[in-house]
């Protein structure tokens, strides 16, 4: 979760220099690089709530066994 705290701030921090005068394509780009943050915010979630799970039903601990 502090993974997508930094995205989220670092996507904030994208944004706001938009608002700078900076050239046209610049101002694209960092508009992708921020959208692309966003974006995988969803997916780390995802692995991480996968990951807990499979903490909690031991398959690691299980694993090991062998």
């Amino acid at each position: 979760m502090l993974n997508a705290a930094f995205q989220l701030l670092f996507a904030a921090a994208m944004l706001c220099l938009r608002g700078a005068e900076l050239p046209g394509w610049l101002n694209g780009a960092l508009l992708l690089i921020a959208a692309v943050n966003l974006g995988s915010i969803p997916f780390f979630c995802a692995v991480l709530r996968q990951r807990l799970r499979e903490i909690d039903r031991g398959e690691l601990d299980e694993a090991r066994k062998y």
